[in-house]
């Protein structure tokens, strides 16, 4: 069964997806609690800390814009580096950060892309020609040469850490049964017709075999 060319094959995206988020992990270094102030500053640090909150307020806002299955997307791929987006809200990290902008991308992109079940397809048969047959798309990673399905999940945290993934397209098991049988029963078909047509010649060779007979018997002269 050959592959048609997957959405996600491009390795560069990979690279850049996990670099990015390693940059980003190393350059966020989450705020600690503030600290309780000595009561001569207890006002300054009142203030500090009304102003710290109304920041991370509003960098949560910035996250509860983002769309559900895109933040569980930044969160599958952050799981590769054992971090969440809580962890990046706790760094002051907004989801307009354009240090978060290859993962958003790469998870709005995932997101808007659903995987097709049961499509018109082509694929190489046994006798190398290229017939139609009945396909699926399956997450994948296709390390060492070795396409293997993934899950949603795996197939982020594998882009997120610089694996090669991709969006396989696979013959539908059912659809590779049915063409199987009927590229079997047209085997069988194109044998039976070979030996018809082999029978057919071999009793054409034989009628004229006699036909020449019965005419040099006829042309026999005993003496």
């Amino acid at each position: 069964m050959n592959f048609e060319a997957p959405m996600y094959r491009n390795r560069f995206l990979h690279v850049e997806l996990s670099a990015m988020l390693a940059m980003l992990l190393l350059t966020c270094t989450p705020r600690s609690a503030w600290a309780a102030p000595a009561p001569s500053d207890s006002l300054i640090g009142l203030l500090g800390a009304l102003v710290q909150g109304a920041s991370q307020a509003k960098v949560r806002s910035s996250w509860d814009g983002v769309p559900m299955d895109t933040r569980s997307c930044v969160d599958a791929a952050l799981s590769a580096k054992n971090k969440r987006i809580e962890d990046l809200i706790g760094a002051g990290v907004k989801a307009s950060d354009q240090r978060i902008s290859g993962i958003l991308n790469f998870c709005q992109a995932l997101a808007s892309r659903s995987l097709r079940d049961n499509f018109p397809c082509r694929t190489m048969n046994d006798a190398g020609q290229n017939v139609e047959t009945a396909c699926y798309e399956q997450f994948a990673s296709s390390g060492n040469g070795e396409l293997r399905p993934v899950d949603r999940d795996a197939f982020i945290r594998l882009a997120a850490s610089g694996g090669k993934v991709e969006i396989a397209t696979l013959e539908l098991p059912a659809a590779k049964t049915a063409r199987l049988q009927a590229e079997r029963h047209a085997r069988q078909v194109a044998q039976a017709e070979k030996q018809r047509l082999v029978q057919l010649k071999a009793e054409q060779e034989r009628v004229r075999a006699a036909e020449l007979a019965r005419k040099e018997l006829g042309t026999f002269r005993p003496y």
